[in-house]
């Protein structure tokens, strides 16, 4: 249940979902994916990536769709855009935003140095 969401325009949200083509952002193995709710150390997060769109509105279509698709993460991509996470709780929903960032730089970070995330 999600009584708390976060709309973040987070600069390494922006810069994952434009390296990453596709609709769907994956990682394994890196510590904060255990602060998603539901995932530990030998989960893949996947996060969908919805592409923008001039109007919120545009945008709330593609992520009712997303959303619909059974994704586990709390969390979609708007590519060139930001973010949305959310949570039981205002708390929880800033965990999910503070580890969301923190695995966008790090896999930005690994990218610059030719590590595979």
């Amino acid at each position: 249940e999600a009584n708390t969401i976060f709309h973040l325009h987070n600069t390494n949200a922006v810069l994952v979902s434009m390296l990453y083509p596709g609709d769907v952002f994956s990682v394994k193995h890196l510590q904060m994916v255990k602060g998603m709710s539901g995932f530990g150390w030998d989960d893949t997060l996947e996060i969908p990536i919805v592409e923008n769109r001039a109007t919120e509105d545009g945008i709330s279509e593609l992520i009712l769709e997303t959303l619909n698709k059974g994704f586990k993460a709390d969390c979609i991509l708007i590519r060139r855009h930001g973010l949305y996470t959310w949570g039981s709780s205002w708390k929880q929903a800033k965990i999910h935003a503070e580890s969301l960032d923190w695995i966008f730089k790090v896999v930005l970070e690994m990218k610059k140095l030719g590590i595979e995330s």
